[in-house]
């Protein structure tokens, strides 16, 4: 429709977010698609009392009076862990961010809930190591460390974005371990890029349109 798009990224910062909220409202921005980390309610009644439409993205639950787009990330998350578990693994490590996010949730506990469909205890299925490669002491060289330390090594690791398991990718082939013959790998969002990996990265397609 000719509109300009402007994008503003938190990082996951709630001080950075509410920074950028306030920039666009002062810019007087036609509408706003909200992929908002935990927003407190006060701060999304400033923007709709200002009158400027706002959709959420991946936010369910937040509020029930305003439009939003989600996919179904309970089942993604089941085809993830799934998909692995069907393959014969047993010890898969979920990598995933640190802070709370209900759509990362939605997909740990689809993972879950594929470990218990076909009656496997956490210890044994899913959930029983949870890495995190973005904090400071959680580098993709680390989780890797993590997976592959202890008797019983992980055999697969579930990522909940593609970046993340490209990283990954890239950290296993540093060290000569085969994927998947050592270790399988999925990711999560189905970018064009993931593809042009060898082996191209097995992932669950999200329809971002």
């Amino acid at each position: 429709r000719g509109c300009v798009a402007i994008m503003c990224s938190s990082d996951f910062d709630l001080a950075r977010q509410s920074r950028c909220l306030r920039t666009l409202l002062e810019n007087r921005v036609g509408g706003m698609i909200l992929n908002a980390v935990d927003t407190v309610p006060t701060e999304l009644d400033t923007i709709l009392g200002t009158g400027v439409p706002v959709v959420l993205l991946d936010n369910p639950g937040l509020r029930d009076d305003v439009c939003m787009v989600t996919s179904d990330n309970l089942t993604g998350g089941q085809s993830a862990a799934g998909h692995l578990l069907d393959l014969g693994h047993r010890r898969i490590a979920l990598v995933r961010h640190p802070r709370w996010i209900s759509v990362l949730e939605d997909r740990i506990t689809g993972a879950h809930q594929a470990a218990a469909a076909r009656g496997l205890h956490p210890d044994l299925g899913v959930g029983d190591v949870l890495l995190d490669p973005s904090r400071p002491e959680g580098t993709v060289g680390q989780v890797v460390d993590a997976a592959l330390a202890g008797p019983a090594p992980c055999t697969a690791l579930a990522c909940f974005n593609d970046l993340t398991a490209l990283e990954i990718l890239r950290e296993l082939h540093r060290r000569d371990v085969p994927v998947p013959a050592a270790m399988s790998v999925v990711g999560y969002d189905d970018l064009p890029v993931a593809r042009l990996f060898l082996p191209a990265l097995t992932t669950v397609h999200q329809p971002t349109y």
